[in-house]
């Protein structure tokens, strides 16, 4: 995921507008970069997606985490941005309307023109992993080694104690100011948490 508000140490949402966890700004920014990248390199240098949307050539999965679907969501923006999807045809604009009263038809059918949606805007599916195989996605599900040193190393006082030495001095107490976080409490996993804002 993109860069995000920190999910500890927020008392008020004034700077991070979407809630704790969620994709900042420029999160969004970094990943809708990441995707006109992609478009750059696989769409118009190699030519081997298409330049609109096809469902048999582009698959999109991310874990059920708010954050790491508003990642995907942005990044693939970047790749088929607005305007890349393909326009209505002149004799579908009515078909497309549906059988209900709709205030303000008119105006809006004038706004969208031949565009499905607006700006022609393409929906493409963020297709989630079954949450019991989302640590497999992460990669440390299946190696019982792996899953033992983390529980060791995450219950070891003394491991992350150097931590704690090492940057306590150096960045805690900014980090305890800048997010208003009581500085006796600020610990290296607490200040990982919050490092992700700071992207």
């Amino acid at each position: 995921h993109g860069a995000r508000a920190s999910d500890v140490g927020i008392e008020s949402l004034s700077d991070f507008p979407n809630g704790k966890g969620m994709l900042t700004a420029s999160g969004m920014r970094q990943h809708y970069l990441l995707g006109a990248y992609v478009r750059d390199q696989y769409i118009n240098k190699t030519h081997l997606l298409s330049p609109s949307y096809n469902a048999n050539e582009f698959y999109v999965q991310s874990t059920q985490v708010p954050r790491t679907i508003q990642s995907a969501e942005a990044q693939v923006l970047g790749i088929y941005p607005l305007g890349t999807t393909k326009k209505l045809e002149p004799k579908q604009v009515k078909k497309a309307v549906p059988n209900i009263k709709i205030d303000d038809l008119e105006k809006i059918q004038k706004e969208l023109g031949l565009d499905a949606i607006i700006d022609g805007f393409q929906p493409i599916p963020v297709h989630n992993y079954n949450i019991d195989s989302e640590d497999e996605v992460l990669g440390y599900a299946n190696c019982p080694l792996l899953v033992k040193d983390y529980e060791t190393r995450l219950l070891n006082d003394t491991f992350w104690k150097e931590f704690d030495e090492y940057y306590g001095p150096r960045i805690y107490q900014k980090l305890a100011k800048t997010f208003d976080f009581p500085v006796e409490q600020m610990k290296f996993m607490v200040a990982y948490m919050l490092a992700d804002v700071l992207f």
